[in-house]
């Protein structure tokens, strides 16, 4: 069962420093609102995606390659929530995380501001110590993610021998082609 402290729905999960005790986690609900909880980035995200059944090491074994990253990966948690990791703090010890997860679809705008880049989410404003450049890619691949599981169809195996069936020259087009829309369509973002 999740924490009492952390909300089902938030805008973003981020590191911070608390004053005599350490690395903790400020928790920005969907009003805006923080709490600080004295537990690492990392346990609190390990409670959350148990809370919505997410295994993050399946999630990259089968679509960090796809996305051509090994680390990082969006977490699509629903259809319409999915977190992005940017980096939102620098860390003054060699295991901090520097890393916090930001609510994907609640980004309205990102701002260059020289060193780094402020992330618009409407009632809240988070600064990223990422260039908007990476910003962006982070947040194509997350919308990348979301098209992957848009796109999932479950197809039962009724004749497993037409999986055995060599692939025609037919067959390799019509893949060759679908990866050319994937393409074309990144290149639009």
């Amino acid at each position: 069962m999740i924490d009492k402290n952390i909300p089902i729905v938030f805008l973003a999960i981020l590191p911070v420093y608390i004053d005599g005790y350490g690395s903790g986690t400020e928790l920005i609900d969907i009003k805006g609102e923080s709490v600080i909880i004295k537990n690492a980035v990392k346990s609190i995200l390990k409670k959350i995606l148990r809370e919505y059944a997410i295994d993050i090491n399946a999630l990259k074994n089968k679509y960090a390659k796809s996305l051509g990253i090994k680390n990082a990966i969006p977490l699509p948690l629903t259809r319409d929530f999915t977190l992005i990791p940017l980096k939102t703090r620098k860390p003054m010890v060699l295991k901090d995380s520097a890393y916090g997860y930001i609510y994907y679809e609640k980004i309205k705008e990102v701002f260059d501001n020289g060193i780094g880049c402020t992330l618009d989410l409407g009632n809240y404003k988070i600064k990223i110590l990422q260039k908007k450049a990476s910003v962006d890619k982070h947040m194509r691949n997350a919308s990348m993610m979301k098209t992957f599981f848009r796109n999932f169809k479950y197809v039962p195996a009724i004749d497993n021998k037409v999986y055995e069936m060599p692939a025609t020259k037919g067959d390799i087009a019509l893949i060759y082609e679908e990866i050319i829309k994937i393409k074309f369509k990144i290149e639009q973002m």
